[in-house]
């Protein structure tokens, strides 16, 4: 098989490990391309001589000449993030090379488009009332059908929990008075059991693989504890979970990992969001499975046969977050069996790495 080049958009944490499995089929990969706007990166810090195939180029993501240029040495384009301009790609050249899809993304950029494509597209899951809002008038109607708390979310390019506010009064509706057009979103509030995700990907000759249902834990909205995989949940629900993101593969019809962020509430499973792309709540698979959500990802975009992902073992998982959740708190649960740092500063609130547990 002919060896791909493959450009990654992002370099941060996702992208360096993205980078890192990816020295496990390096025999399928000539070369990889790293395009970001950011000095310092999580995957600056690489050790070139042992990747002595990835490049890392800094510009604007609408620098549409330099993209371009890269984009057609690439067979495979991907991305660690999924909020960069995407009027760059249209090219139709260079949109066939994107993976997961360019047109699935442009849908998953905006959270609204998201959740009302996936509403009108499916059988299985469950939703709560949700509406766009573009005046403050528009939320006082909502309240009065569907009664506080409801949550107020931003429709592009948040994540952690950022854009997204309860509301549980007509106080908390305050700062919403001069609302901006076409940025939010309002949705009836689940007070949920669990929050819970599932991944998975298509691969070659129709293969299907997914990691076993996680439980999440948050602390200020951004994630803080994953255990894995949830030996709490009931068969029937795990099963109905699997058939959701079989379900979704389908209809997005394309490759690369998918994760869906799900509500558990009465044996009813409601949609938070969707992810197209590796995500926080299974980096634990570089520890715990014979083959991570990162080498599997790029595996699927490759058209190479998927990996084995059995489970080594089950665990907890914590993210090390700067200011909120410092490595010293988490010791202070467990020992520790596995630690990984994301060459990243201790600036405010940000995950800069994570230790995985062994159960």
């Amino acid at each position: 098989m002919e060896k791909k080049n493959i450009l990654i958009i992002g370099a941060g944490q996702l992208g360096l490990m993205l980078i890192e499995e990816s020295y496990n089929i390096r025999a399928y990969i000539n070369k990889i391309y790293v395009y970001t706007d950011t000095k310092n990166t999580p995957c600056h810090y690489l050790d070139f001589n042992k990747y002595n195939y990835v490049e890392i180029i800094i510009g604007s993501y609408t620098n549409e000449e330099l993209l371009r240029h890269i984009a057609n040495k690439c067979d495979k384009i991907t991305y660690e993030f999924e909020s960069f301009p995407i009027d760059v790609f249209e090219n139709e050249t260079i949109k066939n090379k994107i993976v997961p899809k360019l047109d699935i993304l442009k849908i998953i950029q905006d959270k609204y488009d998201q959740k009302l494509y996936i509403a009108m597209n499916t059988n299985n899951l469950s939703f709560g009332a949700f509406d766009k809002i573009d005046t403050y008038q528009d939320i006082i109607n909502f309240v009065k059908i569907y009664s506080f708390p409801v949550m107020i979310k931003c429709r592009y390019g948040s994540f952690d929990g950022r854009g997204n506010f309860l509301i549980k009064n007509e106080l908390d509706l305050d700062k919403f008075k001069n609302l901006e057009c076409n940025k939010f979103y309002i949705e009836d509030y689940v007070d949920f059991e669990k929050e819970l995700s599932i991944a998975g990907c298509l691969g070659v000759n129709n293969q299907f693989i997914y990691y076993d249902c996680v439980n999440n834990l948050h602390k200020n909205s951004i994630l803080s504890k994953t255990i894995f995989p949830d030996n709490e949940l009931s068969d029937k629900n795990k099963s109905k979970i699997i058939d959701i993101l079989k379900e979704i593969l389908e209809l997005f019809n394309t490759k690369g990992i998918i994760v869906i962020e799900i509500f558990l509430k009465n044996n009813q499973i409601y949609l938070n969001e969707i992810a197209t792309r590796v995500h926080n709540s299974y980096h634990h698979t570089l520890h715990s499975n014979e083959t991570s959500q990162f080498e599997n990802h790029l595996r699927s975009i490759l058209d190479l046969n998927l990996g084995i992902i059995a489970n080594k073992f089950n665990g907890i998982f914590y993210n090390i977050i700067s200011n909120l959740q410092e490595i010293e708190d988490i010791k202070k649960c467990d020992n520790i069996d596995f630690i990984k740092m994301y060459n990243k500063e201790a600036v405010g609130i940000r995950k800069i790495g994570h230790c995985v547990i062994k159960s």
